[in-house]
Order: C-alpha cells, then structure tokens, then sequence
C-alpha cells in the first residue's frame, strides 16, 4: 500500500497574495521574469518550509551576476548532491 499526500502545483502569478506553511519551488528554466524568483519564495513564512527542485543561478542572480556568486553557488550544490 502507498502512503497518499494531498498536494497541488500553481504558478508563481496565481500565487501573489498567498501565504504557505511548505513548499517546493522550481527555480528552473521555467523562471522568466524578474523578481519571480522573489515572489515565489517569499510567499512561504519560514525558511525550513522551501524545498527548491531545481536551481539556475544564472536565473536568479542580478545581471550581471558575479563570477564570486555563481562558483559559490556550484559550491554549494555539490554539498548538496554529496548526501
């Protein structure tokens, strides 16, 4: 038997104004827009309740974006991937 978890997928547009507990963000190819990113993420009240699937520096950092920036951000997920 397979345990069932009520969830649903919404864009970052029909989420304005919405306040989460938990959340799994994609910062992906699909980040278009400036400040999506900011939305996305701000709309959950706490930092332990993000859960990012995916992650494109080059998405997310200001242009232009710091060499400094982007081989921290590689850093960082190779801790990840190391787990």
């Amino acid at each position: 038997m397979l345990p069932i978890i009520l969830c649903w997928a919404v864009t970052v547009h029909k989420l304005q104004g919405a306040t989460l507990d938990k959340a799994v963000i994609d910062l992906g190819k699909k980040v278009f827009a400036k400040g999506q990113a900011y939305v996305a993420l701000s709309r959950v009240k706490t930092l332990e309740g993000i859960a990012i699937s995916d992650l494109e520096a080059n998405k997310v950092l200001h242009k232009p974006h710091d060499e400094r920036d982007l081989a921290e951000m590689q850093r960082l997920r190779g801790l990840h991937t190391r787990d």
